[in-house]
């Protein structure tokens, strides 16, 4: 279901948050209104146009599976479902990342790793930590502070070399 997957790495959404995200959750604007898990969690999350197409191509094949299997469709709400309408087991989406990565010879990853690998590359290119945390749904920046402090120290590693490497080519034109 890589249009899961792509929802999960374009947000940084636990996977539970995303499997439960109602139908009223997507918005047309490509913002996300998250169900809380505790009281910071609750946010709103943009997502792209290209994340809000796939999901809109998804719904279409929902829209498809309901005509084609009529009275036996169960109508819970939810943006991910069964092929009958019914909300994902909790176990359903790992199941998925597993035959995905096995499909495509890819190394074999725990599906919580899109969330980190989307904070990573939202450090790595330059995004504020306080609105990553926000994202997250972090109670605070020092939270993700914590979590990514390696990823952190080598974004600041990049920028002191690329500040140098400016200087460098400033002075050697002189």
């Amino acid at each position: 279901m890589p249009v899961f997957f792509r929802l999960l790495l374009s947000s940084g959404l636990h996977c539970s948050e995303a499997r439960m995200q109602t139908v009223d959750d997507m918005k047309e604007t490509g913002i996300y209104e998250d169900t809380p898990k505790n009281k910071y969690s609750n946010r709103k999350i943009k997502v792209s146009d290209y994340v809000m197409q796939m999901l809109r191509k998804y719904r279409e094949w929902q829209d498809y599976q309901r005509e084609n299997i009529g009275s036996k469709w169960i109508e819970s709400g939810k943006v991910f479902t069964g092929v009958t309408g019914k909300p994902l087991h909790p176990s359903t989406p790992s199941k998925w990342f597993r035959n995905f990565n096995l499909k495509y010879g890819l190394k074999t990853i725990h599906l919580h790793t899109l969330r980190h690998t989307s904070s990573t590359m939202m450090i790595m290119n330059g995004i504020p930590l306080n609105e990553i945390s926000k994202r997250l749904g972090h109670n605070c920046a020092s939270t993700t502070s914590n979590i990514y402090c390696h990823v952190i120290e080598e974004a600041e590693q990049k920028a002191a070399e690329a500040l140098e490497n400016a200087i460098l080519s400033k002075l050697k034109r002189a």
